[in-house]
């Protein structure tokens, strides 16, 4: 999902906007969910791919995300 006007609405960063959509996740639709927050849509979902359980938020910079994913 696109985070840029969330960031703005709840004046915060990527990770942060990732804890609560893990939170609503969970509280809402009892869906346990792995985040990946990345400045793609493929780096994002490659992320979410690296946490070991559900339940997780993995945010990657666009700084980070070349090193981060080339051991793939």
């Amino acid at each position: 999902m696109e985070l840029k006007g969330a960031l703005r609405y709840h004046d915060t960063d990527a990770g942060h906007v990732g804890e609560i959509l893990l939170v609503r996740t969970l509280s809402r639709g009892g869906a346990d969910v792995r985040v990946g927050i990345g400045p793609s849509i493929t780096v994002a979902t490659t992320v979410s791919a690296r946490l070991p359980e559900p339940g997780g938020v993995l945010a990657v910079g666009p700084d980070q995300a070349v090193e981060g994913l080339a051991g793939l």
